[in-house]
């Protein structure tokens, strides 16, 4: 075997080679992007529930 098609994989300790750790991270920055949007969500809602439960007679 060449060395490059041994370094293409993990090496035995787990370590991720730069593929992986592309994936891991594009992978982290999606999930984060989600993460962000649901907290904005759940805090225009909770600003509306508050704002109605202030006024109610908009509603």
């Amino acid at each position: 075997m060449d060395k490059d098609y041994v370094m293409s994989f993990s090496n035995y300790r787990g370590v991720p080679n730069q593929y992986e750790a592309k994936d891991f991270f594009l992978v982290h920055g999606l999930l984060q992007q989600i993460a962000d949007v649901l907290v904005y969500i759940n805090y225009r809602l909770r600003l509306l529930y508050y704002f109605y439960a202030i006024n109610p007679i908009i509603l």
